[in-house]
């Protein structure tokens, strides 16, 4: 006979689902939460209530039917129950920070385990619905937003094998309204933590950035720290100083790379326009979608439009976004890759801290979690794939790299316009 452990106590519940004990944020909360706990009345353990939400928010049926299994082992358990409502609560209703990163995994053996954090998230999606209706926001942007769901199941599938949801720390920010998808992109408020100063000329709009003082460099104007810190040859080290009418450092080409020839700029025509720890709009890509330049273009104009008319409490200086897609090298490639190049030439481009090459294999070649691809036998069924295995068997090695778009530029999408500009005074 199986006993029910005291549902008031987290360690209990939280032994009986096969942990050994409740992390601090959960013990901690647990007695806020029980009040509105029902044994069998948790909304979304009931057994429609998933197919007709997996079904509102277009996911696939292999992702639905692995969250009805969840749901469905959840029902059999009251201790399960409990802790589905509690992440629920903590998660969506309780204005705390849920602090996920210190939730344990369930084990893959326990049949709730995979999926019970995607059940936590797909619950969510009402309360979701409120907060972007509070805002005016069309039905749509909330069902967009909430792809994610399906798409990281999905990706773990195609990595893995098998249907698991480990994205929670991710979608936690989609559940508290705090990421957009429009469109091809998503959106989400953040600050500036690069190692630049972004300038524009107060006459001509021209944009140039300057590396901060004592970086410190390689001869192809990359971090020394990129590629694991292996080239150590023409090493040079930035400098920065400022007047009140003057700034003086290294500049960064719209390209991508920093020159080890100082400029100066006169701040009575160059204003300071970003800075270290400045307010931006952090820019993401979802994995699944062509990266179809006019796409992303119409992705920035809306979110321009729906920053100002919906959030216009939320400040921002500058689109940022640091990702394997923005890595200059793209343009070296045989063929190179046209969209992903499309997309990387409207952004002012810069190099990264630490900039590798695993990400570029995990999202190309269907890798997660292991060593590179072995180059003799990877898979070159796309252009793509073909082309990095060429770079790579050359010797080459991919990074990422970030880029900077500013609200007023957005305008000026597929022309280039940093470039065409020029980014060095």
């Amino acid at each position: 006979m199986t006993v029910t452990p005291d549902l008031r106590d987290a360690n209990a519940v939280a032994r009986a689902v096969g942990l050994p004990e409740a992390p601090e944020i959960w013990r901690r909360t647990w007695p806020q939460s029980a009040d509105s706990f029902g044994a069998g009345e948790v909304f979304f353990l009931t057994e429609d209530w998933v197919p007709r939400a997996c079904e509102a928010l277009r996911v696939s049926q292999e992702v639905t039917t692995a969250l009805q299994d969840c749901a469905a082992a959840v029902r059999e358990s009251p201790a399960m129950q409990r802790l589905a409502w509690h992440l629920h609560w903590l998660l969506c209703l309780s204005g705390l920070s849920p602090e996920v990163s210190a939730w344990p995994r369930l084990s893959d053996d326990h049949p709730a385990g995979p999926m019970l954090y995607g059940l936590v998230v797909l619950s969510g999606w009402p309360h979701l619905r409120e907060i972007h209706a509070a805002r005016g926001l069309d039905l749509e942007i909330t069902l967009d937003t909430m792809s994610d769901l399906d798409t990281w199941t999905r990706d773990w599938h195609a990595w893995e094998g098998g249907y698991r949801f480990t994205a929670l720390g991710w979608m936690q920010h989609h559940l508290r309204g705090q990421l957009l998808q429009l469109g091809r992109l998503q959106y989400l408020p953040g600050s500036y933590h690069h190692a630049f100063r972004w300038y524009r000329h107060t006459s001509t709009g021209r944009v140039i950035a300057l590396a901060e003082d004592g970086l410190l460099f390689r001869e192809d104007g990359q971090f020394a720290s990129a590629d694991g810190s292996s080239v150590r040859r023409g090493l040079w080290r930035s400098s920065f100083t400022e007047t009140v009418s003057r700034v003086t450092g290294q500049p960064v080409t719209p390209e991508g790379k920093v020159l080890p020839e100082a400029v100066t700029l006169d701040t009575a025509e160059w204003c300071e326009v970003l800075r270290r720890g400045d307010p931006v709009m952090t820019v993401h890509i979802p994995s699944r979608g062509r990266m179809d330049p006019a796409s992303c273009g119409e992705s920035f104009a809306r979110a321009v439009a729906v920053y100002r008319e919906h959030y216009p409490d939320v400040p921002y200086r500058a689109f940022t976004c640091q990702s394997w897609l923005l890595d200059p090298q793209f343009e070296q490639l045989d063929p190179a890759p046209p969209n992903i190049c499309a997309f990387m030439q409207e952004w002012y481009l810069h190099p990264v801290e630490r900039a590798a090459e695993e990400q570029t294999w995990e999202r190309v070649f269907d890798l997660f979690g292991h060593s590179q691809p072995d180059w003799e036998n990877a898979p070159q069924d796309t252009s793509l794939r073909r082309a990095l295995v060429a770079f790579a068997r050359q010797g080459g090695h991919m990074r990422g790299g970030g880029g900077v778009i500013f609200p007023k530029d957005v305008g000026d999408w597929g022309r280039q316009g940093y470039r065409a500009r020029g980014g060095v005074a």
